[in-house]
């Protein structure tokens, strides 16, 4: 069972207990980012607070002029914290996601018309990204985090979305969908995956039970178009827009170790404020 709670204490001593003695503790974002970008990896991590390693992660406007400092401030900006500066960024002022921070966590707030930040990232298989995100409710389409996935348009890659009620993982080439897995049903509490794509065509997907989707029609997967939040990038689309919250997503043109499997969950789960 999954309980969403307002996080008291700081991120450091949850993840002590998480993550054991790995360094972890005096800081878990430093330790995750060393382990899957020290080999100059291609890539980025999305962590949606105002300062993140004591520096200002989220802006108001494009130009990193404007900090985000408040609850309910627009984000036009949002820092990648990998060493490979691929921001997330919305030029137009009326789709900026809202920063939140209630009860003492933080996130950005999609409203579900048009709301969506773009990136320049674009890999080819293998690669692995994760996402922590609440949607809202419902049972229609809806793109949430990923690179290349529409719903009916050629553009190949793989993404995060909702559709029929649940959360699924659609991996496409061209307009035909090569291996979709099918998640628990969205309710409030916040989701945490971790997909994996090799060369091969394995899709290794860890949602909480785990599963493996072997299919060879989708060797060396390659994105058309880059990774977004919201909406598509390129816009043409027959998904809604994205109604909910982002805690934290990153990518990395690598597959992973268990290990770093389970601390980016761990990491992600105490963004989103999951037990």
């Amino acid at each position: 069972m999954r309980v969403s709670r307002p996080i008291s204490r700081p991120l450091s001593h949850s993840l002590t207990h998480s993550l054991g003695g790995l360094g972890f503790a005096l800081n878990p974002l430093q330790s995750l980012i060393t382990s899957l970008f020290s080999s100059n990896e291609q890539g980025a991590f999305y962590i949606p607070k105002p300062i993140v390693n004591g520096a200002q992660a989220l802006f108001q406007d494009v130009a990193g002029t404007v900090p985000v400092t408040a609850d309910g401030d627009p984000d036009g900006l949002m820092i990648d914290q990998s060493p490979n500066s691929t921001n997330a960024a919305q030029t137009v002022s009326a789709q900026r996601p809202a920063y939140r921070s209630v009860s003492g966590l933080h996130y950005l707030q999609f409203d579900g018309t048009g709301d969506a930040l773009d990136t320049s990232l674009q890999l080819s298989a293998p690669y692995s990204y994760a996402c922590a995100l609440t949607v809202a409710e419902g049972s229609g389409s809806m793109y949430c985090f990923g690179g290349g996935y529409f719903a009916s348009a050629p553009a190949e890659g793989s993404g995060i979305a909702r559709s029929g009620g649940k959360y699924v993982i659609q991996n496409r080439i061209g307009n035909t969908e090569i291996a979709t897995h099918e998640s628990r049903t969205v309710d409030t509490a916040p989701f945490i995956v971790v997909v994996q794509i090799a060369a091969d065509g394995t899709i290794t997907i860890d949602d909480e039970t785990g599963q493996t989707v072997i299919n060879s029609g989708l060797n060396n997967i390659e994105m058309s178009v880059p990774f977004a939040f919201g909406t598509p990038a390129g816009g043409a689309q027959s998904v809604s827009d994205f109604s909910g919250k982002i805690h934290g997503a990153l990518a990395v043109n690598r597959l992973l170790s268990g290990l770093e499997v389970s601390n980016i969950r761990a990491y992600l789960s105490d963004l989103a404020g999951v037990v």
